[in-house]
């Protein structure tokens, strides 16, 4: 059994995909997803785990770690 919430979403959302954050977030298949924490990780290489079902919010992680769900506001 997953010890938190980000481990089953790991789990759960298993589409991964590389992305650099930029001053207004991640990029990625033509949506713009933020968060407030991303600003932290500005020209990082981050990898974003989604549901390909449900497009509205990405999970964020930097090392293997969780950092944070973000969200399209469109």
């Amino acid at each position: 059994m997953p010890e938190s919430v980000e481990q089953l979403d790991l789990l759960l959302v298993t589409v991964a995909k590389k992305r650099r954050v930029q001053q207004d977030g991640v990029s990625f298949e033509g949506y713009r997803y933020m968060d407030p924490t991303l600003s932290g990780y500005v020209g990082e290489d981050v990898v974003l785990r989604y549901d390909p079902a449900d497009m509205a919010e990405v999970r964020i992680f930097a090392e293997d770690r969780f950092v944070c769900r973000a969200v399209c506001p469109e």
